[in-house]
């Protein structure tokens, strides 16, 4: 199919059964989402002349193996050549005279090799290195890189994009530099195979479903400087035996430990304030926990399914309410006799 104006629009062939794309001359912008679903496409030469390029735009393209990014394209939104679960994407391909973009080994970089902007999720081998150079790496950068075993993050890099890391289903184990002040949500979300992670000595945030689903996983240090446990952070996963919390978390959130069946014991620091909805809905190992004395709302489903809960320990009296306590448990009131 030949497609020869100014502007290809939102959506505009969404579905099509496209087998090969020849985009003429006169294109000068491609909007949003344009090619969503055009699974049959396999390669994509982008001509001379494209300017700039919107979001998702080649999104659930499932065979396009290689992207050939022209001199005049230095417009670029993020994600605008993700592509999403189960694509076949190997390699992008930038003419040397861009002035924003550039490629190397077949990985999309901005220019000045700052930004990591998107990684094939086919590109051959099972380990990478970040180059030196790179501060930045873009939302869903290595998403669905299924294959990756290892990726090794350079000292000084600054910022992980949303998204950056999820899926990556073989990835064994991420040492975040301490440069970095935050990881957020979804960061590495059903990373199956994460066994080791190493976060800077203190983070500004910690977002939502950051470490969701990474069901090897078998113990995790929450470090200071944020003060919620952010929804469903560590939730779904199945290994996690061993949580260490740091003092300044005054909330724990919506889901936060939701389906962690084998924590058997959680020490909550004395910052902690309030304990929301299904905190730790079906932790079913947990035996014991304690409420810290500033405590005033804990909801009354935060420990549903926890079938081995035997005891509360109660450090403080601004809880007026204790109908949240399971039937059968214990409530003691002070600290566990091992804090």
């Amino acid at each position: 199919m030949k497609v020869n104006k100014e502007t290809i629009g939102n959506g505009e062939f969404y579905g099509r059964k496209i087998r090969v794309l020849e985009l003429g001359g006169k294109v000068r912008r491609i909007e949003d989402g344009a090619f969503y679903n055009c699974s049959r496409l396999k390669e994509v030469t982008i001509p001379e002349g494209v300017e700039s390029v919107g979001r998702f735009v080649f999104q659930d393209c499932l065979s396009i193996r290689r992207f050939r990014i022209p001199s005049t394209l230095t417009d670029m939104a993020e994600d605008s050549f993700f592509i999403g679960s189960d694509g076949k994407l190997e390699e992008f391909v930038v003419d040397p005279g861009n002035s924003s973009l550039c490629a190397v080994d077949g990985v999309l970089f901005s220019k000045d090799m700052r930004t990591l902007i998107q990684y094939p999720q086919c590109k051959s081998g099972d380990s990478y290195v970040v180059p030196d150079t790179v501060e930045d790496i873009a939302p869903d950068a290595f998403a669905y890189c299924t294959g990756l075993k290892s990726i090794v993050l350079p000292e000084g890099l600054r910022t992980i994009g949303s998204g950056a890391f999820e899926w990556c289903e073989a990835l064994m184990s991420i040492r975040v530099p301490q440069t970095v002040d935050g990881i957020p949500m979804y960061a590495f979300f059903c990373c199956y195979s994460l066994e080791d992670v190493v976060l800077p000595d203190r983070l500004d945030y910690l977002g939502a479903e950051s470490f969701a689903n990474c069901v090897k996983l078998k113990e995790f240090v929450f470090p200071p400087g944020f003060d919620q446990l952010d929804y469903a952070v560590v939730g779904g996963c199945e290994s996690l035996v061993s949580v260490s919390i740091s003092e300044g978390i005054r909330d724990v959130n919506n889901s936060a430990f939701l389906d962690c069946p084998n924590i058997r014991t959680i020490r909550l620091p004395s910052t902690v304030v309030a304990i929301w909805e299904k905190a730790f809905q079906r932790c079913s190992s947990l035996e014991s926990i304690n409420i810290p004395p500033e405590v005033y709302h804990v909801s009354d489903d935060a420990f549903v399914g926890c079938e081995s809960l035997r005891t509360v320990y109660v450090e403080g009296d601004k809880i007026e309410w204790m109908g949240w306590v399971p039937e059968g448990v214990a409530v003691v009131v002070g600290r566990p006799s091992d804090s």
